[in-house]
């Protein structure tokens, strides 16, 4: 009698907890499937390069040197046309800067194109200088302008004279979320470490 009693107890509790957990379940309930966020960077490609000028002067030759242009036969006074092409594929507004270093009183720029604003206190009369413009987000490598159209031997050279080596650099960056002075020293610090060698002194 007594283990019937038991018994009894054990099942009676069974059934109460089995209750409970029915009771449970019962309720009202309702779940959906999780939000999933992904975060990516964008991009900024920048390019820059030349095509060996077919409207060369008499008697003036030029051939293509790694991504730049290489003249021979150049006479004081003579104009040769020089058109660095500068090009950017980038997914957000950027800054697009030009260094141009190299250029003496031997050798000048005839003009940096207009398109392009100089950075204070960068320029000098010969045309060296760090400039920049802005542009908008574009889908593919798009052309932003040349840098320069052409540049002249000084008519003063007597030919005994050693000619400059210029060079021309590109630095893209964002252009939200920047101060443009720190821009700027981004560029500087991407075009000093270039390391191209100092102008070369007239004469």
């Amino acid at each position: 009698m007594k283990i019937k009693r038991i018994l009894l107890s054990v099942l009676a509790l069974a059934l109460v907890v089995a209750l409970s957990v029915g009771a449970t379940l019962a309720f009202l309930s309702a779940e959906d499937t999780r939000v999933i966020n992904n975060f990516s960077f964008g991009s900024i490609s920048v390019q820059i390069a030349e095509e060996v000028p077919t409207d060369l002067p008499d008697d003036v030759e030029a051939v293509a040197a790694g991504k730049g242009v290489s003249y021979t036969k150049v006479t004081p006074g003579v104009q040769l046309p020089k058109q660095p092409a500068v090009s950017v594929k980038t997914d957000v507004k950027a800054y697009v800067f030009i260094n141009v270093s190299g250029f003496n009183a031997n050798l000048k720029c005839d003009g940096i194109n207009s398109t392009w604003t100089a950075v204070d206190g960068t320029t000098d009369t010969y045309g060296n200088g760090t400039y920049y413009k802005v542009v908008e987000a574009n889908n593919a490598m798009t052309f932003v302008d040349n840098a320069f159209e052409s540049v002249t031997v000084s008519s003063t050279c007597t030919g005994s004279e050693t000619l400059p080596t210029v060079y021309i650099d590109v630095f893209a960056i964002q252009f939200d979320n920047i101060s443009f002075a720190d821009a700027c020293a981004a560029a500087a610090a991407s075009f000093a470490a270039e390391a191209a060698p100092a102008p070369t002194p007239a004469g």
